[in-house]
């Protein structure tokens, strides 16, 4: 599970970090049957990010976290955002983080490699030490 080189992981692919993360939460179940990029369990909304770089903050667009904190405000669900880099997996709690600072950034429009277009949004970081480390 996963893509190794020479031993070490280096990334998952969504659909991996789905699996994986079953083993903490057994309950994880599918939005839907095509979006495995977010779950739901008893308690807890999450969303999914798997990024092919480790960085020591790791970015949230303003769109997503808006989104899910009127989740949280509707159902009372905790919002975690678990992002996988080469490094580990990391579990942020939305709900007991402060709003990041957000500035305008030029980003990929989709993640598809071959389309090369871009567009600005509003996104903000999240630094790694405010996380949990839930798999190395």
């Amino acid at each position: 599970m996963g893509r190794w080189r020479r031993g070490q992981l280096i990334y998952f692919r969504e659909v991996e970090l789905f699996e994986a993360l079953k083993s903490l939460y057994p309950d994880l179940t599918p939005l839907s049957a095509t979006d495995r990029a977010d779950g739901i369990t008893h308690n807890s909304y999450i969303e999914l990010k798997c990024r092919r770089t480790h960085y020591d903050t790791l970015m949230i667009e303003k769109k997503k976290w808006d989104y899910l904190a009127d989740i949280r405000a509707r159902t009372g669900a905790k919002t975690l955002y678990i992002n996988s880099t080469p490094h580990g997996v990391y579990q942020f709690d939305l709900g007991a983080l402060i709003e990041p600072e957000w500035a305008l950034k030029r980003l990929p429009i989709t993640t598809d490699f071959g389309n090369k277009a871009t567009n600005e949004r509003l996104a903000g970081f999240l630094d790694i030490r405010l996380a949990d480390l839930l798999l190395v």
